[in-house]
């Protein structure tokens, strides 16, 4: 039998998802915005490792409540499905599929803590507004079977394959709960120039597949394998998946200062 989670969980996501240092985008600028839908996979990897991906002078820290708690890294797979400049008109290419290292990271001695966009790897190599972009090949195969007046199952796969050697593969199948919708803002920051950040306001349905943080395991199965530069020393072994949050529908409006 699936446990029924109650409704404040929605908000819990929506809240704190990715709503470290989220402030409204006034006086910055639009530059376009995007309808997806995410798959995103929480981790515990080694301290050591996570810390040597942070840039330098920033520590990395663990997500502190959420689905996500305990996690000290994010694999974040995106498949843009319209992608609008700020005009509000297709841009080029009007597709995008990405996949993307996220972490929270703070100064010593500080409390200032950023989620950091630390690599990302996608086939439109022009957005590499973060400057840590390795282009790449992303394939997703996804296939929902069952009726709607029941089990419903969700099977995925990512394949992500960089220009520069490796591989990042995702294998899930589970099946699905009651997602949860919410509205939100939040801020990226570049790991190449921590000082940059882009500002996104965004509203979502999100489906908790799994968070050893709030006791709900997963009802199905995952693999998530990394070889390709940037994330293979996280994967040696040690990594353990500690949450999975699937998101159908994600839309976002994108601003910078």
């Amino acid at each position: 039998m699936t446990p029924h989670w109650p409704a404040r969980l929605g908000r819990v996501i929506c809240v704190f998802l990715f709503t470290l240092n989220a402030t409204a985008a006034t006086a910055e600028t639009p530059i376009g915005s995007v309808v997806e839908s995410r798959v995103l996979v929480g981790l515990t990897v080694a301290p050591d490792k996570m810390n040597a991906a942070m840039p330098e002078g920033w520590a990395s820290v663990p997500f502190p409540a959420g689905p996500f708690k305990g996690a000290n890294a994010m694999v974040s797979f995106l498949d843009g499905h319209l992608v609008l400049d700020a005009g509000g008109n297709p841009a080029t290419p009007t597709q995008r599929t990405t996949a993307a290292l996220l972490g929270l990271g703070k100064p010593p001695q500080s409390k200032d803590v950023r989620l950091f966009i630390l690599k990302v790897y996608t086939d439109d190599p022009e957005a590499n507004r973060y400057g840590s972009t390795h282009t790449a090949s992303v394939t997703r195969s996804r296939t929902l079977s069952g009726s709607s007046d029941g089990a419903r199952r969700l099977t995925e796969r990512w394949t992500v394959a960089p220009e520069d050697g490796g591989e990042i593969s995702l294998d899930l199948s589970y099946t699905l709960g009651t997602p949860r919708w919410g509205t939100g803002s939040s801020k990226g920051f570049s790991a190449e120039d921590t000082d940059f950040h882009v500002t996104q306001t965004y509203e979502q349905m999100a489906d908790v597949a799994m968070s050893v943080a709030m006791g709900k395991p997963l009802d199905g199965e995952i693999t998530l394998d990394a070889t390709a530069a940037g994330l293979a020393a996280l994967f040696d072994g040690q990594q353990e998946i500690v949450a999975v949050v699937n998101i159908p529908y994600y839309r976002r409006a994108l601003s910078i200062p």
